[in-house]
């Protein structure tokens, strides 16, 4: 058979934290949402070393606790986000996440729990 292009398929030696830039097209994407991720794990006060090790824990914390936990987590986080942007400390964009719908095919919670 001769060579055919195989769709590349993230099995699970890839960390969460690969799958999620995996996920990410547009170069503007993965130059700010490493960032914006950082600042979410940094909110939930998981302290490793790097972005990666936090988004591996990030994903060890769903396993145990389930998507629920996870929701409730980003709904906290964004509430902050839009009090923080009413009081002029953080910009209308990084707040306006909070409309986002966490179970859209397109959400943050995909990128999270994308196994």
């Amino acid at each position: 058979m001769e060579n055919q292009i195989q769709p590349v398929q993230l099995s699970k030696d890839f960390s969460p934290y690969l799958k999620f830039m995996y996920g990410l097209n547009a170069p503007e994407s993965k130059r700010q949402y490493p960032r914006r991720l950082e600042v979410f794990l940094d909110y939930l006060q998981i302290e490793q070393l790097t972005v990666e090790e936090k988004t591996n824990r990030l994903y060890d914390l769903i396993t145990k606790n389930d998507t629920q936990w996870l929701e409730n987590q980003l709904i906290k986080f964004f509430a902050i986000q839009n009090e923080r942007a009413q009081r002029n400390e953080i910009s209308m964009l990084f707040a306006s996440l909070a409309d986002v719908n966490i179970y859209s095919s397109n959400s943050i919670c995909q990128y999270f729990i994308w196994t």
